[in-house]
């Protein structure tokens, strides 16, 4: 428990609709140009690198929107 729990004093966390709307935004961009690439038939090696991270950013998206949601309910 913190010192600020022990003194009755608790912290209302709010996130601002923007951020959110920014990182549904995103994800959804994220999402879109890994299906793009998903779709080439012989994806290079840049191209199989590039889904990579492109998963590895999306996924990392979904977190911080997961822990927003999280807070926010």
């Amino acid at each position: 428990m913190t010192a600020a729990e022990e003194n009755g004093q608790h912290q209302e966390v709010t996130v601002e609709p923007d951020e959110l709307q920014r990182l549904k935004a995103e994800h959804a961009h994220l999402k879109e140009k890994i299906s793009t690439l998903e779709e080439l038939r012989f994806p290079s090696d840049r191209e199989e690198s590039q889904i990579k991270q492109l998963k590895k950013e999306k996924l990392s998206v979904k977190e911080k929107l997961t822990k927003l949601q999280f807070k926010n309910s």
